[in-house]
């Protein structure tokens, strides 16, 4: 089914989706494939940066997070971190990791909160999603669902419009979940309900401002990997 997509997009969709292929260290069968992407784009101070790896790392060293891992622990999850700022400056700096138990989970917290920032410049969320969803469909994971994590606190202000990414990535099957950090834009949250999330299932989490990061990417990374929505 992947080869299928992947021939149509080589064929229908901007040079943006495409070329910017890496291997995969494995493959096999998940019940989730994620990506969480994060933004680090000209907005985002080097303190703000810092408490959204280290909000992510406590995510996945809580025990809602870890009880909803080791419910798949047949199948697993698998994980992917990708840095974003402008139309050329997206990056995948944790390539996909495979999520069974604690242990694993525990893993990728430590390497969360050692990953140091490698890009900034403009906030182009299209491209971002362009850039993970071709990540979704030419890794050789066979996940049941696909999931795009899009944490930010700004509009996209380069690049493609984030609706007409987000409307080739919904066509072949993967949802968008979005993060909103108030702390530049109080409106924000409107603008990624519109704008940027979609896709069945599909939900948005606000924070107020970057301290708030870590409940708001817990109470996320809880729902996204249980398929469970939280009250």
């Amino acid at each position: 089914m992947k080869l299928v997509l992947l021939i149509f997009l080589l064929v229908s969709l901007p040079g943006s989706f495409i070329g910017r292929g890496q291997t995969p260290a494995s493959t096999g069968e998940a019940d989730l494939e994620l990506v969480l992407a994060v933004d680090c784009s000209s907005s985002v101070d080097a303190l703000e940066y810092r408490l959204q790896m280290e909000g992510l790392s406590q995510a996945f060293s809580h025990p809602s997070v870890l009880k909803a891992i080791e419910a798949h622990a047949a199948r697993g999850i698998v994980v992917t971190l990708v840095q974003w700022a402008g139309a050329d400056a997206q990056r995948q700096v944790i390539d996909w990791q495979r999520l069974r138990s604690r242990e694993d989970a525990l893993a990728l917290s430590r390497l969360l909160a050692a990953t140091p920032r490698q890009i900034s410049g403009p906030t182009a969320v299209g491209d971002v999603i362009d850039f993970s969803a071709r990540l979704l469909l030419t890794n050789a994971w066979a996940g049941k669902r696909q999931v795009i994590d899009v944490s930010g606190d700004g509009r996209h202000n380069e690049g493609e419009a984030p609706p007409f990414a987000r409307a080739r990535a919904t066509k072949n099957g993967i949802v968008i979940n979005g993060l909103a950090i108030l702390n530049e834009e109080k409106n924000l949250d409107r603008y990624y309900a519109v704008g940027v999330v979609g896709g069945p299932g599909s939900f948005l989490e606000i924070a107020n401002d970057y301290e708030a990061f870590a409940i708001a990417i817990r109470r996320k990374l809880q729902q996204e990997i249980s398929g469970v929505p939280i009250s």
